[in-house]
């Protein structure tokens, strides 16, 4: 008799120190937090839209926020793959027409509206006078191109990555290549002329579209 009730004492214990350890286990697990990848703010291009010549080809650049998250899975497509074709970023027109290019990556998409226009070109040195600047240097049909010179009257973003901005103020100067209108790379001058930052494409900043642009206030 005393040899079952050690008995039953022993399997007692040995259950409810099992339940025990069951419901440690359980507090543990509900208390873990998972710590996964980054999440991404927003998404953008350096182009919001863009005019091409037929066999053209130009680097559409990814900005991702924040901007120490890896974009290399992002998609790429075409709207109409007969009039311009993309390919982790460069983008190539085929003939004349419309087509829009978008990129996504986890869940954030962003989209580049593409013109593609015959490849007839006129080249000439000339200037364009714009809200905020005047411009001095090599036109192609009439849009900067190649080597030029933006003069800023006013204060006005002209680069942008992620969420920083980059600003040229009034009496500034820019000096350096242009495509369709758009910085490329360069140098930014100060009213003294002094040098103030340098514009490379595909780091920090990355160029944007400067022919819609107005003052800031």
């Amino acid at each position: 008799m005393k040899f079952k009730i050690i008995l039953i004492f022993v399997i007692a214990a040995f259950i409810g120190s099992n339940l025990f350890a069951k419901s440690k286990f359980t507090d543990i697990v509900e208390n873990i937090t998972v710590t996964g990848s980054k999440s991404i703010d927003s998404i953008s291009l350096n182009y919001s839209a863009i005019t091409l010549r037929v066999e053209q080809n130009v680097r559409l650049i990814l900005s991702v926020f924040p901007e120490d998250i890896d974009n290399n899975d992002a998609q790429w497509t075409s709207s109409n793959e007969t009039v311009a074709i993309i390919s982790n970023g460069s983008l190539s027109a085929l003939k004349e027409g419309t087509a829009v290019i978008i990129v996504t990556i986890a869940g954030k998409s962003a989209k580049c509206n593409v013109t593609v226009v015959s490849n007839i070109v006129t080249s000439e040195e000339g200037t364009i006078t714009y809200p905020f600047g005047k411009y001095e240097g090599s036109l192609v049909n009439g849009i900067p191109e190649g080597q030029g010179t933006m003069y800023y009257t006013c204060r006005i973003q002209i680069a942008k990555h992620g969420r920083s901005a980059l600003f040229a103020e009034k009496g500034d100067t820019f000096e350096g290549t242009w495509f369709n209108g758009d910085i490329v790379n360069g140098n930014l001058y100060d009213s003294n002329k002094k040098m103030k930052t340098a514009i490379i494409p595909g780091r920090t900043p990355n160029p944007r579209n400067l022919l819609d642009d107005s003052c800031e206030d």
